[in-house]
């Protein structure tokens, strides 16, 4: 079997289309995910479709997931652990915090206009203290 992949630019600008397909009628998928068929899927594309709507269909059809927000703190407070477990009686948990938020600021700039102010700022303003805080749960 043939695998399929795609790569969405993060920014579509459409401004300039008056509609973003060509034509009207049903889009159907069929995508796997760990060697596994998924249910076929489809959309129907009219007149009023988006490009969101398209990547909201591929995203579904391909079976992306996306992590759930409770897992993002946790991974933080195990990042810190981990540092502090590794270089124990340094600050590792607070430079690892920093350079986790340096990899991730980028990311949420580019990505700024696909989640709310408060998702990002929830993320990066906790980022560093969650990680710190993990390093705190290392035995001494």
């Amino acid at each position: 079997p043939m695998g399929l992949q795609f790569r969405l630019k993060a920014n579509f600008d459409v401004s300039g289309y008056q509609t973003p397909f060509p034509t009207t009628g049903t889009l159907k998928f069929t995508g796997s995910k760990d060697g596994h068929t998924l249910s076929a899927q489809s959309m129907t594309v009219t007149n009023n479709s988006t490009l969101k709507d398209l990547a909201n269909f591929l995203q579904g059809s391909l079976g992306i997931q996306q992590s759930p927000g409770a897992f993002r703190p946790l991974s933080s407070l195990a990042a810190g652990f981990a540092a502090a477990k590794i270089a124990a009686g340094t600050r590792a948990p607070l430079i690892t915090g920093i350079v986790l938020l340096l990899l991730f600021l980028p990311i949420h700039i580019i990505e700024f206009d696909k989640m709310p102010l408060w998702y990002h700022a929830a993320f990066l303003l906790t980022l560093i203290p969650l990680v710190v805080w993990g390093g705190r749960f290392s035995p001494k």
